[in-house]
C-alpha cells in the first residue's frame, strides 16, 4: 500500500468523525443559545451573543486537526467549522421559528444573512484552528485571534455591569483560553499578547463604530 493510499485511509474516518461531532454541537449550541435567548437579563444576552458560540466551533476544529500538517489541517478545519456554523444557524433560527410561531419564512428572512457569512467565517476559523498548534509566529497570532474577537463583547458586557461581564464574556473568554492553555508548552510570546491587544482593539472600535450609528 503506498504512502499517500495510507494517508487517505488515515484521513477518512477522522474526518466523517469529525465531521458528525461538528455538526451534533452546532445543533446543540443552536438549541441551547436560543433557549437562553428567551430569558431576560445577563442569560438571555448568553444565548443572543455570537463570541462564545463561534469560538466553541473553532476550538472544536482546532482540537479536530490538532497536530496534523497546516495545509490538511486548514483543509478539515474549514469543513468542521462549516459544518458547525451551518447546524448552529439552522437550529438557532428554526428554534425562534418554532417557539416564537413566527413560521419559516421569517427565520430564513433572519437567517440569510448569517448563512452567506459561513463560506468566509469558515475559511478564517479554519486557518485559526490549524495555525493555533503550530509553533511559530503565525500560531501565536492565531492563538490570540479567539480571545481578541471575544473582546468587542467583553466591553459591551462591561459596559452592562459585573453581573453581564460573568454571564456572557466569562464563558466566552475561557473557551477562548482553551488552545493557548493547551499550548502554554510555547509560553505566552509577546506576538501573542501584542496580537490579542491590537486586533481586539480594532475590533472593539469597529463593533463600537457600528452600534454607534443605530
Amino acid at each position: 500500500m503506498t504512502t499517500s493510499a495510507t494517508r487517505r485511509e488515515g484521513i477518512r474516518p477522522f474526518g466523517t468523525a469529525s465531521l458528525a461531532y461538528a455538526v451534533l454541537l452546532g445543533l446543540a449550541a443552536g438549541v441551547g443559545a436560543q433557549y437562553l435567548r428567551q430569558c431576560v437579563g445577563p442569560v438571555g444576552a448568553l444565548g443572543g451573543s455570537t463570541a462564545l458560540w463561534v469560538t466553541l466551533g473553532c476550538v472544536l476544529a482546532w482540537r479536530s486537526v490538532h497536530g496534523r500538517p497546516l495545509v490538511d489541517a486548514w483543509v478539515w478545519a474549514v469543513a468542521i467549522a462549516a459544518s458547525y456554523l451551518l447546524a448552529w444557524i439552522f437550529s438557532y433560527h428554526g428554534v425562534f421559528a418554532i417557539r416564537e410561531s413566527t413560521g419559516f419564512a421569517l427565520a430564513w428572512h433572519e437567517a440569510r444573512f448569517w448563512l452567506a457569512a459561513v463560506a468566509p467565517a469558515s475559511g478564517i476559523l479554519g486557518l485559526v484552528a490549524a495555525g493555533a498548534s503550530h509553533p511559530g509566529r503565525f500560531g501565536d497570532i492565531c492563538l490570540a485571534l479567539p480571545l481578541a474577537w471575544s473582546l468587542p463583547e467583553v466591553v459591551a458586557a462591561l459596559d452592562r455591569g459585573l453581573s453581564y461581564f460573568l454571564v456572557v464574556s466569562l464563558p466566552a473568554l475561557v473557551v477562548a483560553l482553551v488552545p493557548l492553555a493547551t499550548e502554554r508548552s510555547r509560553g505566552l510570546s509577546r506576538i501573542t499578547i501584542a496580537g490579542t491587544a491590537l486586533v481586539g482593539a480594532l475590533a472593539v472600535y469597529f463593533v463600537l463604530s457600528y452600534t454607534a450609528r443605530f
